[in-house]
């Protein structure tokens, strides 16, 4: 049973305990500002995991514990655990079946205060209904629909623009300096690449950074992506002048991007669009087409990217 115990530090002013075993992944907090305190707290913690049962089909089950067994299947990212823990510590041992919606609502008014509609959807009643749908399954208690706050589907973000997509693609290299002094970044060619692949295409910045080589077809022009929110696959048609980057980059093997995640993204674009002064973010294009949708008449569920299914 790999485990750490990390220091106080920005997670807040105590020692953090972080692991992994059969069921899963998981980082709890020991409420102890000393090591010695979040020591004994480890212990007993481990005493306690080790001694649990899963409950049977009928038992009463706390939504703390049902949280948990969910956490264990559903191998959640660390953004999302920290949801479903928010909402656990909120419910405690309350009974999966004596929970209603009204409740959630609740819930979700009291995490998120000055929360918008939907940013309370997303993270207070998606994840305690997740956690209540999986106890039905395991019989823990009755299965109900949960509606969610109604929301807009009108974007109060100003989308993204073609002259916002020039200026951060004319300040995209960084004031970097090698030994000789000059500027130096081998990374541009795929910086400008990048920023234009996500202003054409509209996907997220995720989904965009998982592309390999193997997935691009140079003389078709196309591009196959998964997409991790819906568990699909698209092929997306790529404009000659993206064609025109992908075919004048090196080394055409492996990942097309250098980077592993969005964080490793953020810090070279924010100093590109703080040189731009623009505000940009990639998810702005998203809004782009979203409102090109709109301004079309394009109803809900209808798909106007040039994405088919392969």
């Amino acid at each position: 049973m790999p485990h750490k115990l990390l220091p106080r530090g920005r997670r807040g002013p105590y020692w953090y305990l972080r692991g992994s075993d059969r069921e899963g992944r998981f980082e709890y907090s020991t409420g102890q500002s000393t090591r010695r305190g979040a020591e004994a707290w480890t212990q007993e913690f481990f005493a306690q995991r080790a001694g649990r049962r899963v409950p049977g089909a009928g038992e009463p089950v706390g939504f703390a514990s049902a949280a948990q067994h969910y956490k264990a299947f559903k191998r959640l990212s660390r953004a999302e655990e920290r949801l479903v823990d928010a909402v656990a510590r909120y419910f405690g041992s309350t009974d999966c079946r004596a929970i209603i919606h009204a409740q959630l609502v609740a819930a979700a008014t009291t995490l998120r205060p000055q929360g918008k509609d939907s940013t309370r959807n997303r993270k207070v009643i998606a994840p305690a209904a997740a956690v209540l749908h999986y106890a039905a399954d395991q019989q823990w208690c009755s299965y109900r629909r949960l509606p969610k706050f109604k929301e807009s589907r009108k974007s109060s973000r100003e989308p993204a623009t073609e002259e916002t997509l020039r200026l951060i693609m004319a300040n995209v290299e960084k004031s970097r300096q090698n030994k000789r002094g000059r500027k130096c970044d081998v990374n541009v060619a795929h910086k400008r690449l990048l920023l234009a692949m996500l202003y054409e295409l509209g996907l997220r910045i995720t989904d965009l950074l998982r592309i390999d080589w193997r997935a691009i077809n140079l003389i078709t022009g196309r591009v196959v992506v998964k997409i991790a929110k819906t568990d699909e696959t698209a092929s997306l048609e790529l404009s000659h002048v993206v064609v025109a980057m992908l075919a004048n980059l090196p080394g055409k093997n492996g990942r097309l991007f250098p980077w592993s995640n969005r964080s490793s993204v953020y810090k070279w674009l924010r100093h590109a669009r703080k040189q731009a002064n623009v505000h940009y973010t990639p998810h702005l294009r998203r809004h782009a087409l979203a409102t090109a949708a709109v301004d079309a008449q394009i109803p809900a569920g209808g798909n106007s990217s040039p994405a088919t299914r392969p």
